[in-house]
């Protein structure tokens, strides 16, 4: 093929918006002014929407630095990609030095901006849209970096200044907003916003923007308990950006994540685990955003304590390869240690975790109440459940609630405890959120089982949550037709502790003698007593007493 042929191939490539095979067409015939321009005018694609990072990084490195700085449009795509992979600090710099350049930009009669019509940078005054796609970017980057403050003080500067951008620049930067309020316990405010940016992408048609939205207010409505909404929110939202989301694998995998979020909250836990596994094993496309991808792990961990696999949950969390460089991932990282500390709380082991002082204090918290499970303990749990409700903070809702369950029920007021866990089951935020749940309930029991039940017995046996959150904790609603019947066939390790109780044997005597863990012992009983349709041992000797021969 001749030079002209290469040309008007890769051209139409970009027109299609296959971006990166046009740029590497054009690089691999050595036509590297070309690679540059089309790259220029078309990164949006590349990196927005089929997020090609590495691809863009190695199209730049072959372009070369010359035709870098001929092309503005790179320097913004670079400072653009590399905030998304949370590089921060040369993002930052990168955004200075391109708005030092800016007036010289401007008397060469050049811009940085895209002229593509999916772009939201996209403005007619190219000083005011240079100058507005550089305040926009220093709000993402505070947003991304979780100096929160930063972002809202940040947002509300760029609306004063640009007061006369088009709606869909202040729809990018409300997404922006909303991710910094979320990480100040605002949901509803996050939500609120983000909705408002949705609506406004809905109406120009920028799908990628668009799904950012819905997926932003989705996770706002499912962290403040309304799961269903957000359900709807989101397939609403595939269903209006499908015929896009072939060519946008970033684009898609930030959706499909917040929707497994939702699956799983809903109930569906094995599949959200299957699902969720196979995006952090690399078997399906993963999105690069922080919150994405822990929304997975944290999703993965649930399930894998909801199905009983409590220490598989904390091993997950504590892998090496979650663990990011230092700084950029600061906020994120701390985030990480608190689901940590969670499952921590279900596993009764605080070894090997860190982070900063209010996670420090935390953790002590914790452990006082573990291991000193007293009046002064159960005071400070108090005030911590005061405290996680009115901030709307759910991890340490879920944290203190559990610990004070656990300590009531140690100091001998199992009333209490047992109107802790209803609590926990009926508070607002977590109502809906049958996932997370079930992934208490097997270090919550009986108290758990006894709490539902009670509920389920108040409903007249009717409240269809209730209902399903007893069959994927194995709740038994009714005792068993039949006296000694279980609802189910006994596994062997079952028949094996059944046995144990029989002798009159604690959970300790029964660890020594079979080899395992207090809490693997634990679950097994509790398992063992859903299947007998009991909520105690003496329960349980006395079915099993009646399944035997004189």
């Amino acid at each position: 093929m001749t030079s002209a042929d290469i040309q008007a191939q890769a051209r139409g490539l970009l027109a299609r918006d296959r971006v990166g095979q046009a740029v590497r067409l054009a690089l691999d015939h050595g036509l590297d002014d070309l690679a540059a321009e089309l790259l220029a005018h078309g990164w949006v694609g590349m990196v927005c929407g089929a997020a090609e990072f590495e691809g863009f990084f190695e199209a730049i490195e072959r372009i070369g630095s010359q035709r870098y700085r001929h092309w503005p449009q790179l320097e913004a795509a670079s400072i653009y990609a590399l905030t998304m992979q949370l590089h921060l600090r040369i993002a930052a710099l990168r955004l200075d030095e391109l708005e030092q350049r800016v007036p010289a930009l401007l008397r060469e009669n050049r811009s940085f901006l895209v002229e593509h019509q999916r772009a939201p940078f996209d403005r007619p005054d190219p000083r005011d849209g240079m100058y507005s796609w550089i305040a926009m970017m220093r709000v993402a980057q505070a947003a991304f970096g979780g100096r929160s403050e930063d972002a809202l003080r940040l947002a509300d500067d760029w609306r004063t200044r640009f007061a006369r951008a088009p709606d869909h620049e202040f729809a990018t930067v409300a997404v922006n907003e909303a991710l910094a309020l979320s990480m100040l316990d605002r949901t509803r405010e996050a939500e609120r916003e983000a909705l408002a940016a949705l609506r406004i992408f809905r109406r120009v048609r920028f799908e990628h923007g668009m799904v950012s939205a819905a997926v932003c207010a989705g996770c706002m409505k499912a962290l403040s308990g309304r799961v269903n909404d957000a359900a709807a929110l989101l397939d609403a939202a595939f269903d209006e950006a499908a015929p896009r989301l072939a060519q946008a694998p970033e684009t898609r995998a930030s959706l499909d994540v917040a929707r497994n979020f939702t699956a799983f909250e809903r109930g569906d836990i094995e599949a959200a685990l299957a699902d969720a596994m196979d995006r952090i094993e690399g078997r399906r496309p993963s999105p690069r955003l922080p919150v994405m991808l822990l929304i997975d792990r944290f999703v993965a961990a649930r399930a894998l304590m909801a199905l009983g696999r409590a220490h598989q949950a904390a091993a997950l969390l504590a892998r090496p390869d979650l663990e990011r460089p230092a700084g950029d991932w600061r906020f994120w990282d701390q985030l990480l240690t608190l689901e940590r500390v969670r499952v921590a709380a279900v596993c009764g082991d605080y070894s090997g975790i860190d982070g900063p002082p209010d996670v420090l204090a935390l953790l002590k918290l914790l452990t006082l109440a573990q291991r000193n499970p007293s009046a002064i303990a159960l005071a400070a749990l108090r005030k911590m459940v005061r405290e996680a409700e009115d901030r709307q903070q759910e991890s340490r809702l879920f944290m203190a609630l559990l610990m004070k369950a656990r300590v009531e029920q140690h100091t001998g007021n199992s009333l209490q405890a047992r109107r802790s866990v209803t609590r926990l089951i009926t508070a607002p935020m977590l109502r809906e959120r049958l996932g997370s749940l079930a992934s208490l309930a097997p270090a919550l029991q009986p108290m758990f089982g006894d709490a539902l039940r009670g509920l389920l017995e108040a409903s007249g046996n009717r409240d269809e949550r209730l209902l399903r959150l007893a069959r994927l904790t194995g709740v038994a609603v009714e005792a068993a037709a039949e006296a000694g019947a279980p609802a189910e066939p006994l596994s062997p390790r079952e028949e094996q502790i059944g046995a144990a109780l029989l002798e009159g044997l604690s959970n300790r005597q029964i660890t020594q003698r079979i080899h395992l863990s207090e809490q693997t012992v634990r679950w097994h009983l509790w398992k063992l007593f859903q299947k007998l349709g009991v909520s105690n041992r003496l329960g349980a000797a006395q079915r099993l007493s009646s399944r035997r021969p004189n």
